[in-house]
């Protein structure tokens, strides 16, 4: 049996009940969680979908009142800081982003400094 597509999918899911969550619609696709939530994010971003809940509690309905503004770009956080982001909107990539740069910067760091102890 042919895979439906993702907008087949959600549109079954959507007709046999008021709301879905995103394991429901990656068993009904046969793929993971993490592989539909880029698409139910552009959904919502797009008001073809609307949030109810938050976390693993959270379902996908029909329609949105208007489409989310696209979010801001993040900031980058001071020297030594915490960096603290807005959830609506995230991508969890653009925060491990951060922290690989960051990481590498403070690998650098380390080596230039014990380069100069043992030197």
């Amino acid at each position: 049996m042919k895979q439906p597509t993702i907008d087949q999918a959600i549109a079954e899911l959507l007709e046999s009940r008021e709301s879905f969550s995103s394991s429901d619609l990656a068993r009904r696709l046969g793929i993971t969680r993490q592989a539909v939530h880029p698409q139910l994010r552009r959904r919502v971003a797009e008001g073809q979908l609307s949030v109810e809940g938050r976390s693993r509690a959270t379902r996908y309905v029909a329609g949105a009142a208007e489409p989310l503004a696209p979010s801001p770009a993040l900031p980058q956080p001071p020297e030594g800081r915490v960096a603290r982001h807005p959830l609506e909107g995230l991508d969890e990539h653009s925060v491990w982003e951060q922290l690989e740069g960051a990481t590498t910067d403070l690998h650098a760091a380390g080596a230039e400094r014990c380069r100069k102890i043992l030197a």
